[in-house]
Protein backbone atom coordinates (compact mmCIF):
# COMPACT_ATOMS: atom_id res chain seq x y z
CA UNK A 1 0.00 0.00 0.00
CA UNK A 2 1.47 3.34 -1.04
CA UNK A 3 1.70 6.17 1.48
CA UNK A 4 2.87 9.77 1.33
CA UNK A 5 6.28 10.37 2.97
CA UNK A 6 8.83 13.12 3.49
CA UNK A 7 12.21 12.34 1.91
CA UNK A 8 15.38 14.16 2.89
CA UNK A 9 18.02 14.33 0.14
CA UNK A 10 21.01 16.43 1.14
CA UNK A 11 19.48 19.63 2.53
CA UNK A 12 16.25 19.27 0.53
CA UNK A 13 13.00 17.79 1.85
CA UNK A 14 10.82 16.34 -0.90
CA UNK A 15 7.37 14.72 -0.89
CA UNK A 16 7.36 11.14 -2.13
CA UNK A 17 5.29 7.97 -2.24
CA UNK A 18 6.52 4.78 -0.53
CA UNK A 19 5.13 1.23 -0.63
CA UNK A 20 7.56 -0.42 1.81
CA UNK A 21 10.13 -1.31 -0.85
CA UNK A 22 9.89 1.26 -3.65
CA UNK A 23 10.08 5.03 -3.23
CA UNK A 24 8.80 7.31 -6.01
CA UNK A 25 9.63 11.00 -5.87
CA UNK A 26 10.33 13.93 -8.18
CA UNK A 27 13.92 13.92 -9.43
CA UNK A 28 15.86 16.05 -6.89
CA UNK A 29 18.52 16.78 -9.54
CA UNK A 30 21.36 16.08 -7.06
CA UNK A 31 23.64 13.07 -6.51
CA UNK A 32 22.19 10.34 -4.30
CA UNK A 33 24.37 8.73 -1.66
CA UNK A 34 24.25 5.14 -0.40
CA UNK A 35 21.21 5.82 1.80
CA UNK A 36 18.23 8.15 1.96
CA UNK A 37 16.05 9.42 4.82
CA UNK A 38 12.36 8.47 4.55
CA UNK A 39 10.15 9.92 7.30
CA UNK A 40 13.26 10.28 9.47
CA UNK A 41 14.46 6.69 8.96
CA UNK A 42 17.70 6.13 7.05
CA UNK A 43 17.34 3.37 4.44
CA UNK A 44 20.02 1.96 2.10
CA UNK A 45 19.54 2.43 -1.63
CA UNK A 46 19.71 -0.83 -3.62
CA UNK A 47 18.99 0.65 -7.05
CA UNK A 48 17.35 3.59 -8.74
CA UNK A 49 16.02 4.52 -12.13
CA UNK A 50 14.68 7.71 -13.64
CA UNK A 51 11.33 7.67 -15.42
CA UNK A 52 12.05 10.36 -18.01
CA UNK A 53 8.40 10.61 -19.06
CA UNK A 54 7.48 12.24 -15.73
CA UNK A 55 10.94 13.03 -14.31
CA UNK A 56 10.17 10.67 -11.39
CA UNK A 57 12.99 8.92 -9.56
CA UNK A 58 12.14 5.31 -8.62
CA UNK A 59 14.33 3.99 -5.80
CA UNK A 60 14.45 0.43 -4.43
CA UNK A 61 15.32 0.49 -0.73
CA UNK A 62 16.89 -2.18 1.50
CA UNK A 63 15.70 -2.84 5.03
CA UNK A 64 12.42 -1.16 4.32
CA UNK A 65 10.27 -3.97 5.70
CA UNK A 66 9.10 -3.75 9.27
CA UNK A 67 8.94 -6.36 12.02
CA UNK A 68 5.53 -6.78 13.61
CA UNK A 69 4.73 -8.49 16.90
CA UNK A 70 1.87 -10.95 16.67
CA UNK A 71 0.51 -13.72 18.83
CA UNK A 72 0.63 -17.29 17.59
CA UNK A 73 -2.22 -19.71 18.18
CA UNK A 74 -0.62 -20.89 21.45
CA UNK A 75 -0.55 -17.29 22.77
CA UNK A 76 3.22 -16.75 22.49
CA UNK A 77 4.69 -13.61 20.94
CA UNK A 78 6.48 -14.01 17.64
CA UNK A 79 8.20 -11.61 15.24
CA UNK A 80 6.89 -11.54 11.71
CA UNK A 81 8.81 -9.71 9.02
CA UNK A 82 6.67 -8.03 6.38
Amino acid sequence: MWKAVKVKVGKQTIDGMFDGEWLDMPNPDIELGESISVDGKSLSILSNTLDTRDNILKIKLAGASSVKQEKSEDGKQSDKQT
